[in-house]
């Protein structure tokens, strides 16, 4: 049986330290205050850190040049406020290989406008949400996924804003009710990384954004999975992008595709590619497929460019 340890930590020291909880819990004594300031370089491994919160204070804080890395640690947040802010505030660095971060009233990790913050998620690791986005990224923050898994039930999984970098290689992120994936900045999906949803589009690309997809899957069951909006940008040059019943992409922006990539859509009253009238699509390469009865690509007034004959004309109105 863990032993609960009410108490607020403020951590100062500029050398690296281990704080090994050897599978005990760390809960907050004050509730209007943070339980951990992180200001120097720690490590907590193999325990529970809890917080029933009565203000709009992170559990834990990251200040400015300081680095936390969480393994086989859960960190997770109750509050009676209906935002509750965030679980963990990052002005530093945050690496997490194993556990939870995890709250049903707010961002699980919330990144701060800081040139050298930077976010590494790998391993096993969860960051979970129920009501907001478990991941809100700001603008110059880098977040690197190569593991673990990131979920949203009701709302974005991850939030990029205007800025803000987030390059996924590996790991897993989904939403059951909400967008997996809402980006204002830039990301990119490569190697063995899978984004997926049941009833939302999977990636909403807003204007100004833009998109790169080398490799993984990006999958969608009863919705649209990727909407470029107007002014945004798609490049893709490999992995999987599929809907089981609607547009695999709708595009608005501009969206090259090139060797490498597999479009496809089993919906019957939806094209693979759907292009708008303010939609460039230039296809260079790769498959572009509808396995029911309607059209790989469908252009309502835009330009599509297919210089080498990818597409079957007969499943093509342009």
């Amino acid at each position: 049986m863990a032993n609960t340890k009410p108490t607020m930590l403020t951590y100062i020291e500029e050398t690296p330290m281990q704080l090994e909880l050897n599978n005990n819990k760390i809960k907050n004594q004050d509730k209007t205050k943070t339980t951990i300031t992180v200001k120097g370089n720690l490590t907590i491994n193999n325990g529970e850190i809890t917080s029933e919160m009565m203000a709009l204070v992170p559990t834990i804080l990251i200040e400015n040049n300081a680095k936390l890395k969480l393994s086989n640690t859960n960190i997770s947040r109750e509050s009676a406020i209906e935002y509750a802010k965030e679980t963990i505030g990052v002005h530093g660095k945050l690496d997490i290989d194993s556990g939870k971060i995890s709250s049903d009233n707010s961002n699980s990790i919330y990144t701060y406008t800081e040139r050298y913050v930077e976010v590494n998620i790998s391993g096993t690791a969860e960051i979970t949400s129920v009501d907001h986005p478990a991941i809100s990224n700001r603008d110059q923050v880098k977040i690197n996924i190569s593991g673990g898994s990131i979920y949203s039930e009701n709302n974005d999984s991850v939030n990029n804003q205007f800025g803000g970098q987030i390059i996924a290689t590996g790991g897993k992120i989904s939403s059951k009710n909400g967008k997996p994936v809402n980006n204002y900045g830039t990301f990119e999906i490569s190697g063995n990384a899978e984004i997926s949803s049941i009833n939302q589009p999977t990636i909403y690309n807003q204007s100004g954004s833009s998109l790169k997809i080398a490799g993984g899957m990006v999958f969608t069951k009863t919705a649209t999975t990727i909407i470029n909006q107007n002014n945004a940008f798609i490049e893709v040059t490999g992995g999987k992008i599929s809907s089981e019943t609607g547009n695999a992409i709708n595009n608005s922006g501009k969206l090259k595709i090139s060797d490498g990539s597999n479009i496809s859509s089993n919906g019957e009253q939806s094209p693979t590619v759907y292009n708008n009238k303010d939609g460039e699509v230039v296809i260079l390469g790769g498959t572009i497929f509808n396995s029911a009865t309607n059209y790989d690509v469908y252009n309502n007034g835009g330009n599509v460019k297919d210089e080498n004959s990818i597409v079957n004309k007969k499943n093509w109105e342009k």
